[in-house]
């Protein structure tokens, strides 16, 4: 038997044992990535994530990042997109990365056979978020805090797989130039330089116990 300051100790321990576990972390590594080209072309094997236009003549390319979210069952709170700035090519001071939700399949994003919609699905939509990237930027990591869209978006899709597309979303489309970020990445290993930063609500353990002991 318990005195009553005995239960009230408990309950104060147990109160801040809730504030300690209410949250913790997940970080995630894309478990493929790659780039689409205005016409539609992506090459599964090559899983560079440099964007924007590459002169007056090329065309222009969108970047996408696929997660398995198989291991996070717990309800997200947050989530932000972390980003390896490697190189900055542009005659602007800075240009603006937005990413954006991926709405069709994500099986043929990765295959290659989303095309043209695939492109156009990794500029449009519900937008995520977005950055300035400069020259100031490069070998840093950039931090997207993910707006409620995106936390909606991954819990819906809690237990299988999340996807994000990114663009260069101040090219000048007026005269066209070379305009390119993230160039040099590494085009073998789609873990490399990505991260996904979520803040999840574990489920009750042994709280239950101290309250009412």
């Amino acid at each position: 038997m318990y005195s009553s300051s005995q239960r009230t100790n408990r309950l104060i321990v147990g109160l801040m044992l809730t504030a300690s576990i209410c949250r913790a972390s997940i970080t995630l590594n894309p478990i493929d990535r790659g780039t689409y080209t205005e016409n539609g072309d992506h090459d599964p094997v090559y899983n560079n994530y440099v964007i924007g236009r590459g002169g007056p003549s090329s065309l222009v390319v969108n970047n996408f990042f696929v997660f398995d979210l198989s291991g996070v069952l717990e309800q997200v709170i947050s989530a932000e997109f972390w980003i390896e700035s490697n190189w900055y090519i542009s005659a602007d001071p800075s240009e603006t990365f937005a990413v954006y939700d991926i709405a069709g399949s994500i099986p043929a994003i990765r295959d290659g056979t989303a095309g043209v919609a695939g492109f156009t699905d990794m500029q449009s939509g519900n937008a995520y978020g977005n950055i300035s990237v400069s020259s100031a930027d490069n070998g840093t990591m950039l931090h997207i805090l993910l707006n409620a869209q995106a936390i909606q978006d991954i819990n819906a899709e809690l237990g299988g797989l999340f996807a994000i597309g990114g663009t260069v979303s101040t090219l000048d489309m007026i005269t066209p130039r070379q305009e390119e970020i993230f160039v040099f990445t590494n085009p073998d290993d789609p873990r490399d330089g990505v991260e996904l930063h979520l803040t999840i609500v574990p489920e009750p353990s042994a709280l239950g116990f101290l309250l009412v002991s």
